[in-house]
């Protein structure tokens, strides 16, 4: 054991600098950062807590709802059930699983490019911003991406190693991990790829690679398929074609679609633009060993997933899964880099000035991610202090009408069924549907100063419970 850790000391000290990182206002509401998508999810998942039946998710919206719904949410819904259901459980179960694929994602990089990669790609695969704050978000992301990693680390052992018990372990990887969120398929192309490297075209009469695609679809398939039925519509499937992610020709063909999201997206928001030079310098460096094409077929998959998704790109947990093999194509120039970095100082001057440039820019990666770490976890109180009021004045058997610019947060808070809306015509429409809501909230918004007629006519036919700093609440009937 002792030597195990002398080993891995390094790879230690970066796991529990991650470690503190997540902890930081982990306490938080899920009110910082992507509140709306947190407290969807932990809607879902609280609702689990009250009806098991896994196939028949619940939400407390009043209409149907867009949003991803699977196993994440179960799992939380399990765990609260046992331990009872909060905020902070959610982001436990979301921090655990993104732990256990850093460790894995360590574990892969040091089998196949070598211990400094490895640290190097943790290293940054601990500080990046988004990394660091969707691994103990309220939501399903981060754990889909760590499923992945795992899943990579044992199919890549099958294919080179062919033992069952590592292409069993594979199979229940990628089935958690579509069970979690279906974009997840995306690893069928790097997986197809890599077995094709190793064993060329009797892959296309192995038996084994369509049980492999059989096995792990069906269910996520089935469930997909059964929950809008299930529900009577009240959910509509992730792959459904109503959900308006998905790429056209107008799309694809728009110089700003592939400049905002491969060029200022991945530069700025997911690796702060020295890691995003780190990574391109990655990927074209030598391919040394034919087990390293792995990563280049991951990367494949991920584009090829960004580019069938190219409207949710816009969204920015979709790239989260890319952070993992991008972090390895910059732990892959980095481990090169500084392997011989005393040799560089010593030639000459141009290679002291790159050891300190390279440098600089791994100082400036580090604080940069910590900045934009700390602005993420900015809470938006308005919304808990809003819910409080409703939970005050009304029972839970009540429904609600919400106007914001958010979409769950103060219907999850106040634990009450409700309709949400963004603007005032539809707002004017629900408000006509007389004794359906017991209560209107409206917070984000200034009725008095941006709508006065409005508000004038409001508050004269209904009681203000409170008109202030946080938003206005009036009793409708």
């Amino acid at each position: 054991m002792g030597e195990l850790i002398k080993k891995h000391k390094i790879f230690l000290v970066i796991f529990l600098f991650g470690l503190l990182l997540r902890l930081w206002h982990i306490t938080n509401p899920l009110l910082d950062e992507h509140h709306w998508r947190q407290t969807g999810s932990s809607i879902i998942a609280r609702n689990y807590t009250r009806n098991l039946n896994f196939f028949k998710p619940e939400h407390d919206l009043l209409y149907e709802y867009e949003t991803a719904y699977g196993l994440y949410e179960y799992i939380v819904g399990v765990l609260g059930r046992i331990f009872g259901f909060s905020d902070i459980l959610g982001r436990l179960v979301s921090l655990f699983i993104h732990l256990l694929g850093f460790f894995y994602l360590y574990k892969l990089l040091e089998r196949i490019w070598g211990m400094r990669t490895a640290l190097w790609a943790s290293a940054f695969y601990s500080f990046l911003p988004v990394s660091v704050f969707y691994s103990r978000s309220f939501q399903p992301d981060a754990s889909m991406a760590s499923l992945t990693i795992i899943f990579m680390y044992y199919f890549s052992l099958w294919v080179e190693e062919k033992k069952w018990r590592y292409f069993l372990l594979s199979i229940v990887c990628a089935e958690l991990a579509f069970l979690t969120k279906i974009p997840s398929f995306f690893v069928f192309i790097p997986a197809a790829l890599y077995w094709f490297l190793y064993d060329r075209y009797k892959l296309a009469v192995d038996w084994r690679w369509y049980a492999f695609i059989l096995i792990t679809i069906s269910i996520p398939l089935f469930y997909h398929w059964y929950v809008p039925v299930a529900t009577d519509g009240e959910f509509f499937s992730a792959i459904s074609s109503r959900q308006n992610k998905y790429s056209s020709f107008a799309v694809l063909l728009s110089p700003g679609f592939w400049w905002n999201r491969f060029f200022i997206d991945i530069s700025e928001y997911q690796f702060t633009h020295a890691g995003y030079i780190f990574l391109i310098l990655g990927i074209f460096k030598k391919v040394e060993d034919k087990r390293q094409w792995l990563f280049y077929y991951w990367l494949l998959g991920f584009v090829v997933f960004s580019l069938v998704a190219a409207v949710g790109m816009t969204h920015e947990y979709y790239w989260i899964p890319f952070i993992p093999v991008g972090c390895a194509f910059i732990g892959r120039f980095l481990g090169g880099f500084y392997s011989d970095y005393k040799a560089r100082w010593q030639k000459s001057n141009t290679g002291k000035f790159l050891v300190i440039l390279v440098s600089l820019m791994v100082l400036y990666s580090i604080v940069f991610s910590l900045i934009r770490i700390k602005d993420r976890y900015k809470v938006k109180l308005n919304y808990l202090e809003i819910a409080e009021i409703i939970r005050q004045n009304s029972s839970r058997d009540e429904s609600i009408l919400v106007f914001d610019k958010g979409e769950t947060e103060v219907i999850y808070y106040a634990n009450r069924k409700g309709y949400h809306v963004r603007i005032i015509p539809e707002l004017k429409a629900k408000l006509e549907e007389k004794d359906k809501y017991s209560l209107l909230a409206v917070t984000d918004f200034d009725l008095k100063t941006e709508y006065p007629d409005f508000y004038l006519e409001l508050v004269d036919k209904s009681r203000v419970i409170c008109d202030g700093e946080y938003g206005l609440v009036v009793k409708l009937r």
